[in-house]
């Protein structure tokens, strides 16, 4: 594990030295929060919309942006980076467990991916969001959603640069993850989706199981078999996905 950490650390430097490839996934979220809580507060009033608990329509909405902001993941392009120019064959060559070398890379994404969350999460306060929760509610969220942004759009979009080595091809992929995020009940409660087909996608999606336990920490309170059932998602996902990802790479480069 020790040598997963010190990749992941390597991982986490890269990005730092990018800003450029990191602001869009800070500034796309918070976009998505302004423009959402312009055309729907009028329409969900805090005062008479019993689902917010009193509260603004951004406290609604800022779980799923944080989500959203989850979904931005960079292990995949950086991995293959390391494919195209020689590195990731330099790696193979040392004495390192070959699944330090993926994991390292989601344990960097998985960094990002939290200071990510944490800026979201303290800029819609800024804008007057209230965690009913608190600090130990707000952990909670920024634990979920960077958990779900490692065990599914960073395993996922992984999976792919193993198996294609190509940039152009990932980077065309990457906006299949969002459907992740839209089929969920990012914008109103389930109950008020009429659609019984929708419904059904979106209590199959896993992405909502973790949302609807953020979504209650942020607006009414600790509902621990909603919290119990998001993190059960969560280590189902990874215990499919992460082996999945080592066993392709040992899959594609023994």
């Amino acid at each position: 594990m020790s040598d997963a950490w010190v990749l992941g650390q390597r991982a986490l430097r890269e990005g730092w030295r990018t800003p450029e490839a990191l602001l869009p996934t800070l500034f796309i979220p918070l976009f998505f929060l302004v423009v959402n809580v312009g055309q729907a507060a009028k329409i969900f009033p805090s005062a008479s919309t019993e689902f917010l608990y009193g509260q603004g329509y951004g406290a609604f909405q800022l779980p799923s942006s944080l989500l959203l902001a989850a979904s931005f993941g960079t292990a995949a392009l950086f991995l293959v980076e390391d494919i195209e120019g020689g590195y990731f064959d330099k790696l193979r060559a040392t004495p390192i467990p070959r699944s330090s070398i993926v994991l390292g890379r989601l344990i960097g994404d998985g960094l990002r991916l939290c200071v990510q969350a944490v800026s979201v999460l303290v800029l819609a306060i800024a804008l007057g969001a209230h965690v009913e929760t608190g600090i130990p509610g707000a952990a909670l969220m920024i634990v979920l959603g960077t958990l779900l942004g490692i065990v599914t759009f960073g395993v996922l979009t992984a999976n792919l640069a193993l198996r294609t080595k190509d940039a152009a091809t990932v980077q065309a992929l990457l906006p299949l993850a969002y459907l992740l995020i839209f089929l969920t009940s990012a914008y109103q409660q389930p109950e008020q989706i009429e659609s019984p087909v929708i419904r059904a996608i979106i209590d199959a999606n896993p992405a909502e199981h973790v949302l609807r336990p953020m979504r209650e920490l942020m607006l009414s309170g600790y509902d621990w078999a909603s919290l119990g059932r998001g993190f059960a998602v969560i280590v189902a996902l990874g215990l499919i996905g992460i082996p999945l990802t080592i066993r392709n790479y040992r899959a594609v480069y023994r």
